[in-house]
């Protein structure tokens, strides 16, 4: 089955195309997709490029730009390469930023048109535990600018001393009088002396220190140039979470409970259960590799899903009340896993498999098994991202590292994952896929990055997948079953103008209603075949919808047919809302068009005049039945129209072997 949906009730329905939406900035080079929704009318698609974001609005679909013309962009830190590990939480207008080898960011946006990233703040902390080495610090003063003096480089950086690097860095000084204070360095000048400011005491009292004098009871902070930056990150019960440094793989950092910044690390001099708290996995290959928000704190490592949660469930969380146990020996990969509902799926080390855990009462943790078993060759290549559309019919779409679209629905409650592999028109090659909340009943929006080969050259599509078309009942008022498609909509016309950006692409065309076959863009126009005059049409590129039967069982016997010859004596396929079919007994290509593969076209319809808009059949129509011992009963169903079919079941009558 190619470019076909699995229905959760049983049968098939053909795969919608999708609607080109723009250019990303860079043809060269691939960018992904990051959502940012501070709610369900106000949502925003992030391109995340090549030292770059840009904006599309999640409504209208088109992109952010001020003036008209002018992209509303962003300059990053993050480069090609590292695309594929930004991992991101939102908070209103705050969307927090992580990426192995980076300092933590906060996207804001202030409009639509006004968007900032700056690097994320951590106040007092998180810190590494106190030093327990003889190196004593010594602050110069106890407020405002001061230096900071190290008695030896041991115990700071690996020892080799303070760095550049550690500008921004903070630290934890004991005073004699058994309280907290914290600096932050702002400069440095040598391996044993930097600058600091004075911030305030562990519970925020920004009051001066009341004395000062070198000591050994002192913290630097976790995150740095040195110690590595965190790169997964999470929300729990209102604390920011994050995990995993160059040195510190497997530790665990939380905020303090309700800090409306998400940025307080703050731990009192006496523990309270709201303090922010540090948590560092046991075990071997235990190093984080991303977090998902349920229940407890999920982690996946490069050895198992892990759990942080409570030690007593009536407390509240926090660091008097923690507990971590594996939950699945199952090594999970950097693509970060995610909840349906109650279910986290996850896909292992290799990005072959696909796994759904859930908590189980009896055992007391999270129960893992695969769910990719009978799709192995589709997810061989390795799952690159993956998008769940919950609405209309919970379809997972996954990219792969060969660049096919994978859509697997499923639906736990009803039992059902049947998986597709589905390709996106010519050459086209989709590199990440998201899905973002809908704004009708259409369900959530898809949105692809595509590599294409244009007039010759290489380029990046955005585009969004089509609605699963039900005349009457969709938003989208025309079907879509072409890809890298485009719409116009206007006074009745012959030709399209202002295509120079796809000169030479080959289009099937949809006009109202009519499918009227293939037109060329030439000159940057595109002349509808025949001259036919049309107000609504729809051109793109067309793909074929193929699917073939598994041998079925031989009901005159009651055994199964596998392995035994057999011979279809007659076929039904019961279609909704179809446009148009070709079916024929055994395993058949699109090719074979005068070969087996016959025009379902019920007598009613045979005599329509090609340029009257196609009816969509709802009922059983008879298959024309010409099989062979050869075939074994298979049937093909294929259809690159640009029009709708779904096929609810095929009833086949097979007749074996005596």
């Amino acid at each position: 089955m190619r470019n076909w949906t699995p229905l959760r009730y049983g049968g098939m329905t053909r795969t919608p195309g999708t609607l080109f939406r723009g250019f990303a900035k860079t043809a060269a080079k691939t960018a992904r997709f990051l959502p940012f929704n501070f709610n369900r009318a106000q949502a925003y698609v992030i391109e995340a490029g090549d030292l770059y974001f840009r904006f599309w609005n999640r409504d209208s679909k088109s992109r952010v730009e001020s003036p008209p013309g002018t992209p509303i962009e962003v300059v990053t830190p993050y480069p090609e390469a590292d695309l594929k590990y930004l991992q991101t939480r939102q908070s209103g207008d705050l969307l927090f930023i992580f990426c192995k080898g980076y300092w933590p960011r906060v996207l804001t946006r202030t409009s639509e048109t006004v968007w900032g990233l700056a690097l994320y703040v951590p106040q007092d902390g998180p810190y590494l535990d106190i030093n327990p080495t003889a190196t004593t610090l010594d602050p110069g003063a106890t407020s405002g600018s001061t230096t900071i003096t190290a008695s030896s480089i041991v115990g700071i950086n690996g020892g080799a001393g303070f760095a550049a690097s550690d500008v921004g860095r903070v630290i934890r000084f004991l005073e004699a009088g058994g309280r907290w204070y914290w600096f932050v360095i702002t400069a440095w000048t040598s391996t044993t002396l930097v600058t600091a400011t004075y911030m305030g005491r562990d519970d925020g009292d920004t009051a001066a220190m009341p004395g000062h004098a070198a000591s050994v009871l002192w913290r630097l902070g976790a995150w740095s140039g040195y110690e590595g930056y965190p790169r997964a990150v999470g929300l729990y019960e209102e604390r920011l979470i994050s995990a995993a440094t160059d040195q510190q793989p497997t530790t665990v950092w939380g905020t303090v409970a309700q800090d409306t910044g998400l940025d307080d690390y703050s731990i009192q001099a006496t523990l309270v259960a709201d303090d922010a708290f540090t948590a560092k996995l046991l075990g071997s290959l235990s190093s984080i590799l991303w977090i998902a928000d349920g229940k407890d704190i999920i982690l996946g490592t490069e050895g198992a899903v892990r759990v942080l949660g409570r030690n007593d469930e009536g407390a509240a969380f926090g660091p008097l009340n923690l507990r971590q146990k594996p939950e699945s020996e199952v090594a999970t990969s950097y693509v970060p896993g995610f909840f349906v509902e109650r279910m986290l799926l996850f896909f292992d080390s290799y990005r072959d498999k696909l796994y759904e855990a859930q908590y189980a009462n009896e055992a007391q943790g999270y129960v893992a098994d695969e769910i990719s078993a009978l799709n192995e060759h589709l997810f061989s290549y390795g799952v690159t991202s993956c998008a769940y559309q919950a609405a209309p019919n919970r379809v997972l779409w996954m990219t792969t590292d060969e660049g096919s679209m994978l859509g697997a629905t499923y639906d736990r409650k009803q039992e059902v994952f049947g998986a597709c592999e589905n390709d996106v028109g010519g050459d086209g090659v989709v590199e990440w896929a998201m899905s973002m909340p809908g704004i009708d009943k259409d369900g959530d929006q898809v949105w692809l990055m595509v590599r294409r080969t244009i007039d010759g050259a290489v380029v990046r599509t955005i585009e969004t997948l089509g609605a699963f078309y039900r005349s009457g009942i969709s938003e989208q008022e025309w079907p879509l079953y072409t890809y890298c498609a485009q719409v116009y909509d206007g006074a009745p016309t012959t030709s399209i103008t202002g295509l120079g950006d796809f000169e030479g692409e080959t289009y099937g065309i949809w006009a109202d209603g009519v499918d009227l076959g293939d037109a060329t863009v030439e000159s940057g126009e595109l002349t509808l075949p025949a001259l036919f005059e049309a107000s609504v049409v729809v051109y793109g590129l067309r793909q074929s919808s193929l699917a073939t039967t598994l041998r079925l069982r031989d009901y005159g016997t009651g055994e199964p047919a596998v392995g035994l010859p057999s011979i279809a004596s007659d076929a039904t396929a019961d279609l909704y809302e179809t446009g148009f079919l070709r079916i024929g007994m055994g395993e058949l290509t699109p090719s074979d068009y005068d070969n087996g593969l016959d025009p379902l076209r019920p007598d009613d319809i045979s005599e329509q005049d090609p340029f009257e808009a196609a009816r969509l059949l709802t009922r059983a129509v008879p298959i024309k039945v010409d099989d062979s011992w050869e075939n074994n009963g298979v049937c093909t169903i294929e259809t690159n129209s640009t029009l709708p079919a779904t096929v609810r079941a095929i009833i086949i009558d097979v007749e074996g072997a005596d």
